[in-house]
């Protein structure tokens, strides 16, 4: 039996059996001869993208990614295609596959590429020292495209018995796929024409001549055949420890075989782009339990050094399989780099251990007395002291609404010396939640605070976002200073009145095409004052106006906090009880903002403030003292 190998201009990779023992045993590099003369951009695309990424692994770039040589989690969906009737696992020529030959291929992919596997003890001295853990990890997906839990396993019925690894790819594609810019697809199936596997490649949008797209996304993935597939279950013997997974995931990642990307030169001439791989000069199956390392028979091309039939992406048998390179390992990580879709993996919640997304719009009142409901966390590394444990339920509520808050007792024991810091640290997080596509989703919420002086020394709360799930958060909005005061009347043991408190809008509009993101409120203790946390609200805006006026009363200085849609002029005016106009300001061209007005001069009195859009007008009750 032989492999095969065919690339083209979709940038797949094939490698498969077949029972055929004469003539031409692959078509690729005629094939490649007639993409060349028929379709010569798709041709220099192939040839651009190598010579992009060959740079960029030779420049040492794994040492300054923005990854480093961390571990990488890939979040994996399986599509198993099948045509058995009733359902259940099993059946004949295109079987339901079981959930223990899927957990098995996981498996073997987890210690492939971190080399955990048992026969690196088979790897050869010669070839030790480049032996690479690339420190990939794959995990069954845990959250689906809709934000609901999974197990990361698709089973599909389809009326047909075998597919072919090249014309079918689409057809698999519409019987069952997950955006490929947040999960790799593996797609499960009888492969037709002794056919083990495909793979379609990477490209790279910053690489001349290659399209952005990486290519068709909804064929972005892996199709294995169901015999070559794990360790357990109806395997062929050569192929019966998932590797052919290992080898085309590999192709994934922009992989080539040792002899090179297309057809055997036969003459030594051909690379793979790593250096750290010995040359071939054509195709050569090592068998199990033999594992030659030298090619015999017909044809034959005898390259030194010694050939590596150990490589994952060699034809040998899966037994004679142990090890991926470093040049291999750079590589594969270079194309996560490059690869716009590949890169987008990096912020997939797929791996997330959640039960599921928030839908919006999403409230925390507090009114239920539970600070965790909801899927709230605490983080409070200090809970048990008695003078600052961290956020607590309050019976202090927003603008005297309600029974609780939750608050923050920050002004007890602190002292700047004191190398324990994180005891001064304290946060509570939100669940995920799902505001991919929402038109101008917002987050509300109200807070009351106060300096011991006026103007005088404050605590910090620091907002955050994060949109993945490895604890990668972004500052969204910092409480610190002159303005971090809800009360004209400042005070030590702060208890806010209802008129003390002020409402913050923040607009999450930056997130909308991250499938969730999730917040926490950060209170930083500088042994101040007591900071309380109400009504907490995600949310959105259609295509109103949205404004929010603070503080009120006011000595001086009014904030006018506006949001809406895209980019507008707005007007802000000031009227007396008499209806004169006493104060006037404008913005041209502007997005959602906060609008700093000098109201200093105005007598004590109660005013009213006009915000128009040129669309709309919102009207705000202010006092002045």
């Amino acid at each position: 039996m032989i492999k095969q190998l065919l690339i083209f201009s979709a940038f797949f990779y094939t490698c498969g059996i077949s029972i055929a023992q004469t003539g031409d045993r692959c078509g690729s590099a005629a094939y490649m001869d007639h993409l060349k003369a028929t379709k010569p951009e798709a041709y220099k695309q192939i040839q651009a993208f190598e010579q992009r990424l060959t740079a960029h692994q030779r420049q040492g770039s794994l040492r300054t990614s923005t990854f480093g040589d961390t571990i990488i989690k890939i979040p994996v969906v399986i599509h198993i295609i099948h045509n058995n009737t009733a359902g259940t696992i099993g059946g004949n020529n295109n079987p339901n596959i079981s959930d223990a030959q899927i957990f098995s291929q996981l498996t073997v992919l987890n210690n492939d590429y971190k080399r955990l596997n048992a026969d690196t003890a088979n790897t050869p001295a010669m070839f030790k020292s480049v032996a690479a853990n690339v420190k990939l990890q794959f995990c069954l997906a845990n959250v689906d495209p809709n934000g609901m839990a999974t197990s990361g396993i698709t089973r599909n019925y389809y009326n047909q018995s075998s597919y072919n690894a090249l014309g079918d790819v689409d057809l698999l594609s519409s019987i069952s796929y997950w955006p490929s810019d947040q999960y790799l697809n593996i797609w499960v199936c009888n492969l037709s024409g002794g056919t083990l596997g495909v793979a379609q490649s990477p490209g790279a949008a910053s690489i001349p001549g290659l399209s952005p797209s990486d290519g068709a996304a909804e064929t972005d993935g892996v199709v294995i055949h169901y015999k070559a597939f794990g360790t357990t279950g109806t395997l062929l013997t050569e192929y019966n420890l998932g590797r052919t997974a290992t080898h085309e995931v590999g192709h994934w990642f922009g992989l080539f075989h040792p002899w090179g990307p297309t057809y055997d030169s036969g003459d030594c001439s051909m690379t793979d782009y790593c250096d750290d791989t010995p040359t071939c000069g054509n195709h050569f199956y090592s068998r199990y339990p033999t594992c030659s390392m030298v090619p015999t028979g017909t044809g034959a091309v005898v390259c030194t050094p010694a050939r590596m039939i150990q490589n994952y992406m060699e034809y040998s048998d899966d037994a004679c399989m142990n090890l991926f390179t470093e040049d291999q390992k750079t590589r594969m990580r270079s194309s996560i780099e490059l690869s716009t879709r590949r890169a987008a993996l990096l912020n997939s919640l797929g791996c997330c251990s959640i039960p599921a997304l928030k839908k919006l719009p999403l409230v925390k009142d507090f009114e239920d007395g539970d600070l965790n409901s909801g899927g709230w966390i605490l983080l409070n590394p200090n809970s048990s002291s008695t003078f600052t444990p961290g956020f607590e339920l309050s019976s202090y509520s927003g603008y005297g609404e309600g029974s609780y808050s939750t608050a923050v007792t920050n002004d007890s024991i602190y002292m700047m010396s004191d190398p324990a810091t994180h005891k001064y640290m304290f946060s509570m997080v939100s669940p995920f939640i799902k505001i991919q596509n929402t038109h101008t989703p917002v987050l509300r919420f109200d807070w009351a605070y106060s300096p011991l002086t006026l103007n005088g020394n404050t605590d910090s709360i620091v907002v955050y976002v994060s949109t993945g799930c490895d604890n990668s958060w972004a500052e969204l909005k910092t409480f610190y200073g002159s303005d971090f005061s809800s009360t004209q009347n400042p005070r030590a043991d702060f208890i806010p009145a209802a008129n003390e408190w002020i409402t913050t809008v923040l607009n999450l509009g930056n997130y909308v095409n991250s499938p969730a993101l999730r917040v926490k409120f950060v209170s930083y203790s500088k042994g101040i004052n007591t900071f309380y946390l109400d009504n907490i609200n995600f949310g959105f805006i259609s295509n109103t106006l949205d404004v929010t006026v603070y503080p009120s009363p006011t000595s001086g200085q009014l904030t006018v906090q506006t949001i809406f849609s895209g980019s507008k002029n707005v007007d802000y005016m000031v009227y007396n009880t008499l209806g004169q106009s006493v104060h006037q300001a404008h913005d041209q061209n502007i997005y959602s903002t906060n609008k700093v007005l000098d109201l200093s001069f105005l007598a004590s009195g109660v005013y009213f403030i006009l915000v128009s859009d040129g669309d709309e007008k919102v009207v705000k009750r202010i006092v002045k003292q």
